[in-house]
């Protein structure tokens, strides 16, 4: 069963990338910028955000987000988010997509009941110009 997504990220590296390519692994850091729209929040991706890719010796790859924002929530209100996204991909490889689980901080009074109190899931996707993250709600808790 497809979801509507209730958030989508687009990253776009905003600075030097740095990579350790070691004997068993391989680990690129990617400074990031973008944008990010939903229902509830609308925003940038502020430039201190970064997006990690990991390969280790079985070829799995492995992603590790920390993406902070500015905007407006729903009410109007300038707030900020901050979401930490971890995740890999279901087989060895090339990476196509990875399944994420996000976890959300927000000084938003308006978004704190939801973003803090539900479960989340996501799709990250290699694009030519960056990433794009798409979140989803796992189940319905508190709504806004």
């Amino acid at each position: 069963m497809r979801q509507n997504p209730i958030m989508e990220i687009l990253l776009k590296e905003n600075g030097q990338t740095m990579t350790l390519a070691g004997e068993n692994c391989q680990v690129t850091m990617t400074p990031c910028s973008g944008t990010v729209k939903s229902e509830f929040f609308t925003g940038v991706v502020e430039p201190c955000s970064s997006a990690t890719q990991l390969v280790d010796a079985a070829r799995v790859h492995r992603i590790s987000a920390r993406i902070m924002m500015t905007g407006k929530d729903l009410g109007g209100n300038a707030v900020h988010v901050y979401a930490e996204i971890n995740g890999g991909q279901d087989q060895p490889g090339e990476p196509a997509v990875f399944r994420t689980v996000p976890v959300f901080y927000t000084d938003s009074l308006v978004l704190t009941p939801y973003l803090h109190c539900n479960q989340f899931f996501g799709e990250v996707t290699v694009e030519k110009d960056g990433l794009r993250v798409v979140l989803y709600e796992v189940r319905h808790g508190t709504t806004i």
